[in-house]
């Protein structure tokens, strides 16, 4: 009898030595997925600043990740429809993503950081529809900005005073928009270049053109590698050349447009946008419309996928319809413009 207890007593202690070694994956817990690295780091989300946020492993590790290598944030409990909803963002569906967080009831959330990243998602995906042309830039930016004021250390503040700028240009504002870049210069190489075309695109709304030049000239003298850097740099191009020939230098513009479309890659369908709609306006600078309408074309026919490009190709093509005295051209594309992109600056 006593070697049976004994039996027994030792299963059961053994069981308990199982269940105390059950691995920490099992056990809830925030996780972040980091660009370029398959394992996911996970514990629980303690600190957060635009720099950073600080993440404190089931041993008791607090390990810091910077907001430039952050992918996918996840927490350990959040509301339903979150995770949708970031999948939705990543594939650029917005509307999905207003869709599905307008069900979210805000009071349920206990955590601030969740609470918070539902509302970024809300309002970035509101920025982004609004800069596509469909929602209401205004109304966006007011968005954003009220996000700001309730959550001043969030590690979005870069982004979100990036995609203010690009509002304020929308906006018809484009003075407005290098404070919010200049706010938004994060301390990795990546976003001081993006910004650098950001600056060249609100320069060149306000017609200064020297500016615009310089800003672009920042990318290219950049010594930045990478495929990023390079595609930067393709973008850089294609701005500085439009500023070129609006300064008389059309033919310059023209060599170095058809460069980039000849080295960027064919599956780059947004540099090819652009690339096509910078060839137009080196064109019209140099006052032959007839050649600028054939390269609006080709964005409206064949890299059609951007928004905001399309919007430009489709509201340039209008005016120079009417130049080339083409009427029912130009209303065709007035129409499409607005059945697309109601709200694009182009409409204005």
């Amino acid at each position: 009898m006593s070697d049976c207890m004994s039996s027994v007593q030792r299963g059961f202690w053994l069981g308990i030595v199982l269940l105390s070694l059950v691995p920490p994956a099992a056990q809830a817990a925030d996780s972040v997925t980091r660009r370029g690295v398959s394992r996911s780091l996970k514990g629980d989300v303690i600190s957060q600043n635009p720099n950073s946020i600080t993440v404190r492993t089931k041993i008791g590790i607090d390990e810091e990740v910077p907001v430039n290598e952050i992918k996918v944030l996840r927490f350990d409990v959040e509301p339903d429809g979150l995770n949708a909803a970031r999948g939705k963002f990543l594939v650029s569906d917005y509307k999905q993503v207003v869709d599905i967080l307008g069900r979210v009831n805000l009071d349920d959330i206990e955590r601030v950081i969740v609470r918070q990243d539902v509302e970024y998602l809300q309002a970035i995906s509101a920025a982004r529809l609004a800069l596509g042309g469909v929602g209401s830039s205004a109304k966006a930016a007011k968005m954003m900005q009220q996000y700001m004021k309730d959550y001043p250390q969030s590690y979005h503040e870069y982004e979100a005073n990036e995609v203010l700028g690009d509002l304020a240009i929308a906006l018809g504002k484009p003075d407005k928009a290098d404070t919010f870049y200049q706010r938004a210069e994060a301390p990795w190489p990546e976003s001081r270049l993006r910004l650098a075309l950001s600056r060249g695109r609100g320069f060149m709304a306000q017609k200064k053109y020297e500016d615009a030049i310089n800003a672009y000239q920042t990318v290219l003298d950049s010594s930045e590698q990478g495929p990023l850097a390079e595609r930067f740099r393709l973008a850089a191009t294609l701005g500085k050349a439009s500023a070129m020939a609006e300064m008389g230098q059309g033919q310059q513009g023209v060599d170095d447009v058809k460069r980039v479309i000849r080295s960027a890659e064919k599956g780059d369908l947004e540099i090819h946008a652009l690339a096509y709609n910078a060839l137009g306006n080196c064109y019209l600078a140099m006052q032959q419309p007839k050649e600028a309408v054939l390269q609006y074309l080709h964005t409206d026919t064949l890299y059609f996928q951007d928004p905001r490009t399309h919007a430009e190709a489709l509201g340039r093509l209008a005016l120079v319809w009417d130049e080339l005295n083409q009427p029912d051209r130009a209303t065709r594309a007035r129409k499409t413009l607005n059945s697309r992109y109601p709200n694009s600056v182009w409409n204005k």
